[in-house]
């Protein structure tokens, strides 16, 4: 709930504010992502919020930002309709670390792996930068997990 508004101030921020943000009116955090996955573009952002959450039978609306289980049970139904390779990919038997790992060239793609808006190569050491950082956060999670 912390973050840098639009001034570059850090500062806390409402959960309305947080589900409300608007770029052109400069309203709430500066950047975009929000939730264990960070759901960045406005409509990933939107069906968050939106999404019936199986347990609750209902919209958690900004609640759904303190529930854990609600927001994988939306990442689980976004995966499964919006991006079947990465789900496919991510439940597969067999599925290895750094398959999983991997899937930011496929699903976030984050900015560190772009260029003049498309995607680099996956070969391209910036990738591999990408590759190798996710996938050291993934063994210690692992590990912890594990544990």
């Amino acid at each position: 709930m912390r973050a840098k508004d639009f001034a570059g101030v850090v500062r806390d921020f409402t959960p309305d504010e947080i589900m409300t943000r608007d770029v052109k009116l400069k309203l709430g955090p500066r950047l975009p992502g929000v939730g264990l996955a960070q759901w960045t573009s406005s409509a990933r952002r939107a069906n968050l919020f939106k999404h019936e959450h199986e347990y609750e039978g209902r919209e958690l609306g900004t609640d759904v930002l303190f529930s854990v289980d609600a927001q994988l049970a939306y990442l689980a139904v976004e995966l499964r309709t919006g991006y079947p390779g990465v789900h496919a990919v991510v439940s597969a038997p067999g599925v290895t670390l750094v398959d999983a790992s991997d899937i930011v060239y496929r699903f976030e793609i984050p900015g560190s792996i772009l260029s003049g808006g498309k995607k680099l190569p996956r070969d391209d050491p910036k990738v591999q930068a990408v590759f190798k950082q996710r996938r050291v956060h993934g063994v210690k999670a692992l590990a912890e997990y594990q544990g």
